[in-house]
């Protein structure tokens, strides 16, 4: 029914028709440690204590991508490992079992555009740098 949070099909299918009701989809997170499903909200709204991101970075250029066969499937994937990365950024690392578990990928790209902007930023001033040593 429409009241319904969340309906499981008779092939297994979970579908949460509360969530998501236009755009292009909702982000439904899951919590390793403890199996609760979430949904993954952006708005301004749901947050408070905003503040610009205070950790280092520049660390995304240490991660290591990486191939590798998953065993549960026998399927050559690519990716990073969540131990490396923990050592890194852990604040895109889940953990379940006091053990890194999985990396939110999707939160991956507020330190990647952190360092596109500090690299943007570089570009403009090394332009400046060369546009005036061209007019001397």
């Amino acid at each position: 029914s429409s009241a319904d949070v969340m309906v499981i099909n008779s092939s297994g299918k979970v579908f949460m028709p509360s969530l998501g009701t236009s755009g292009s989809g909702t982000n439904v997170i899951i919590n390793p440690s403890t199996g609760e499903l979430y949904e993954e909200t952006s708005s301004l709204k749901f947050k408070e204590k905003v503040e610009d991101i205070k950790i280092d970075t520049s660390k995304i250029y240490d991660i290591q991508p990486r191939t590798y066969i998953r065993k549960e499937s026998d399927i050559e994937e690519i990716g990073f490992i969540a131990e490396e990365v923990n050592e890194l950024i852990p604040e895109v690392v889940s953990f379940k079992n006091d053990a890194p578990y999985s990396i939110n990928y999707a939160k991956l790209v507020v330190p990647i555009i952190t360092e596109m902007k500090k690299l943007k930023a570089e570009i403009k001033e090394l332009k400046e740098k060369i546009s005036a040593l061209e007019k001397k």
